[in-house]
């Protein structure tokens, strides 16, 4: 899955960063629920990038139910 970074709009795979995982929230992996930017550095929470994805798609849903009618 990759995110789109809310700092400076780069997209990378938050798995692709474990080899930095420090432990203190960097990486995405189970016990971060965080990736750092390669890009920037900004920290994006993944359930964040998660929950914007349902509600685009939820967007999408009912745009395209309007359009049908």
């Amino acid at each position: 899955m990759k995110i789109k970074c809310r700092m400076c709009g780069y997209e990378y795979d938050p798995e692709e960063t474990q080899e930095t995982c420090d432990g203190i929230g960097c990486c995405g992996c189970e016990e971060c629920n965080e990736a750092m930017c390669p890009n920037c550095g900004y920290m994006n929470t993944i359930a964040y990038e998660e929950e914007f994805e349902f509600i685009e798609k939820l967007k999408a849903k009912i745009k395209d139910k309007i359009a049908a009618k």
